[in-house]
């Protein structure tokens, strides 16, 4: 019995959550723009210039704004998706340790996922003034 215990004891500590140990709160997303160079604006903010890698809540849709001067400015919606995976490799422990699991990800949304996580926008030529 005391080994079962140690077990329960063991899981209760390490698996918080598999989304919360392993992954995280952020997603990475790479940012690419045809031609390069262009404001990547999350916000109302300037976040960078492409190419570029941000790490975003993975819980939060993020609507995300590309601006170059001659451009015509294109938008992108990132949505945060549940990742299956890690709802599944939640739930085992979760019958055992009384839902710990389930409720850590849930609560905290690391079992989201922003998508896509690869961005490449054309951004269009702006119509010359005539």
């Amino acid at each position: 019995m005391k080994n079962i215990l140690t077990i329960i004891l063991i899981f209760a500590v390490f698996c918080q959550g598999c989304a919360t140990v392993f992954k995280g709160s952020k997603s990475s997303v790479n940012f690419n723009s045809e031609p390069e160079g262009a404001k990547v604006m999350i916000g109302g903010m300037n976040r960078g210039t492409t190419p570029l890698v941000l790490e975003l809540p993975s819980g939060k849709n993020q609507l995300v704004e590309f601006q170059k001067i001659g451009y015509l400015p294109q938008q992108i919606f990132l949505k945060g998706e549940t990742m299956t995976g890690y709802v599944i490799l939640d739930i085992v422990p979760g019958f055992l340790l009384l839902w710990v699991p389930i409720l850590v990800d849930a609560v905290t949304g690391n079992w989201n996922s922003l998508e896509p996580d690869n961005v490449l926008l054309t951004l269009e030529p702006a119509a010359a003034p005539r």
